[in-house]
């Protein structure tokens, strides 16, 4: 199983007893402990839900950074739901947590659930963060992200797992010809790619670190945006089959630079050159290498440095949107398999732009399932090592029903590969088919964290990121929450029909026939000749009811069975 990139503290009961603290002596050891590692780390641990942070060492509220006054005892509440949101809490415990164990009615326990409810914008009839469970006790379901912060340096994603963390920066194509870029981009996604393999090493996903292309690094800007401690930069010139790439790494915090130097050699070089640029880095940041990394360092995936262009190219065209694209991407890479047809990383982005012309029936060629998961599984075949080819596997897996298969191939890709952003964003994506929707929060949340600038074009290349919120809290029953993911999808891609298929089932849920049938029209508009029967097939929900509840969506949208 996947282990949590954030190794933060275990749950803690925060006792408030007119005005001061009373605890066992359990938990006085406890806070003793954790208040060291605090101090030791500069850490202070904050809770963010939505617009609200929750500040346990000031035991504070704040919505948009704005104190919310709270009674010490509906802190203590909500502090300790947060802490055990994994779980349901029952109401005996929350009495013990917050009142010591004294006999207090349940009309005490839910005047104090109330007031939680009511500062945090929720209530007893949306439940959209603190939910009951009858008969059973409390839950708190609202997305968490939790942060260590310091008054001496903004958050950092390495504070508390202590690894260092690094972002890959798109590095400039300083070739006369402006058709080499796709060579500069490619070189930063293999190294991207090479160090996220470390698992003594936090690395910033690859839509983030493109982010600031072509713009001006500030690294104070990019250490506040993304939370890291070291940025790698570049430049890469290429002329005939002759390669120099420049690399610098720089200290976020200092702003000084640890090393720069050149890397020169021939096309044929160019796999040694990014070993001894990953090499560097792993000696600089005193990374510590586990069982096998070190020779899953040194993957070349393919021999052929033709080959390897061709997919460069492939890989940069498959990242824009539509069929056109779609097109070119496959034939790029039908050209490196022509020259390497053992490369597996080839046959793995394949399949995956397979599975899009069968899923968005574009292009009108053979593309389907079966030959998505057959172009999968040689790529597995061929380099069990490759993340990738486990998650495009475990993908296709999902959509042709084998959940239990799918979900395995899924931890085995982020066992080997454990800053892969987009293999947990797949992997979310499978728990939710697979009707384990409340266990997709934590792989949603950490894709965000290593890969925070998402591009609209994640909507659909990487497992429909923000959709997955809305399934999720749709399949939890949170419908509030499910419309307002959706909404942010509907402003970012308005012309992407599953939103508005989800948005029907949401709307339907949650009794608003007017608004299914409005996200019906929109179905319609960008699905003619859409039906439910037709629709309903092709999302592979392992549950009966999550299904029931799309296909119930989908007659009150107005569509035809």
């Amino acid at each position: 199983m996947v282990k949590p990139i954030l190794n933060l503290a275990p749950p803690a009961a925060y006792f408030l007893k007119k005005g001061f603290f009373f605890c066992s002596e359990l938990l006085v050891l406890f806070l003793l402990c954790r208040q060291k590692s605090e101090i030791s780390t500069g850490a202070r641990v904050v809770y963010w839900f939505g617009d609200f942070s929750l500040h346990l060492e000031g035991l504070e509220l704040r919505q948009n950074d704005e104190p919310i006054n709270l009674e010490p005892q509906v802190f203590s509440l909500l502090a300790y739901l947060i802490e055990n949101r994994d779980r349901v809490v029952t109401k005996e415990e929350l009495i013990t947590a917050v009142w010591g164990g004294r006999i207090i009615t349940d009309s005490a326990l839910n005047t104090r659930i109330n007031a939680a409810r009511r500062a945090i914008g929720d209530d007893g009839k949306r439940q959209a963060v603190i939910k009951t469970f009858q008969r059973r006790g409390f839950r708190f379901v609202a997305v968490v992200s939790e942060r260590a912060t310091s008054n001496e340096q903004p958050f950092k994603i390495s504070s508390v797992s202590g690894k260092p963390s690094i972002a890959v920066l798109p590095f400039d194509n300083l070739s006369n010809d402006s058709e080499q870029a796709y060579f500069a981009d490619g070189i930063t996604e293999d190294l991207i790619t090479g160090l996220s393999k470390l698992s003594g090493l936090i690395v910033i996903g690859r839509n983030s670190s493109f982010f600031y292309k072509e713009k001006t690094i500030e690294p104070g800007k990019v250490r506040a945006d993304l939370g890291v401690d070291f940025a790698l930069q570049g430049s890469v010139r290429k002329a005939a089959d002759r390669v120099r790439i420049t690399v610098q790494l720089t200290d976020l915090g200092s702003g000084h630079l640890v090393w720069a130097e050149n890397h020169d050699g021939t096309l044929d070089d160019v796999f040694d050159l990014q070993d001894e640029i990953t090499g560097k880095i792993i000696s600089a940041l005193s990374v510590q290498l586990a069982n096998d990394e070190q020779r899953r360092l040194r993957n070349k995936y393919t021999d052929s440095a033709e080959a390897h262009s061709w997919f460069m190219r492939g890989r940069i065209r498959y990242r824009e949107p539509g069929p056109e694209a779609n097109a070119d991407a496959r034939n790029l890479l039908n050209e490196a398999l022509a020259l390497d047809p053992n490369f597996a990383w080839a046959y793995a982005l394949r399949s995956y732009i397979r599975f899009h012309a069968w899923f968005f029936k574009w292009n009108n060629v053979s593309d389907s399932l079966s030959t998505a998961l057959a172009d999968a599984e040689r790529a597995v075949q061929l380099d069990p090592n490759l993340a990738a080819s486990h998650s495009y596997l475990g993908w296709m897996l999902m959509w042709g029903g084998n959940h239990g298969e799918a979900l395995a191939e899924h931890e085995t890709a982020l066992s080997l590969d454990p800053n892969f952003a987009e293999g947990y964003v797949w992997y979310a994506s499978t728990l939710i088919y697979s009707g384990y929707p409340e266990r997709s929060v934590e792989p949603m949340s950490r894709a965000l964290q290593l890969d925070p600038h998402y591009p609209p074009i994640f909507l659909i290349n990487y497992g429909n990121f923000l959709i997955n919120y809305g399934n999720m809290y749709l399949q939890m029953g949170l419908y509030d929450e499910a419309e307002r993911q959706l909404d942010i999808v509907r402003k970012m891609a308005p012309d992407f029909p599953i939103t508005y298929i989800f948005l029907a089932a949401t709307r339907t849920a949650a009794g608003d026939s007017a608004g299914a049938q409005q996200a019906g029209v929109e179905i319609r508009k960008r699905i003619p000749g859409a039906t439910v029967s037709g629709l309903g097939q092709q999302f592979p929900y392992a549950n009966p009811k999550h299904m029931a509840r799309l296909v119930e969506g989908l007659r009150e949208a107005g569509l035809p069975d």
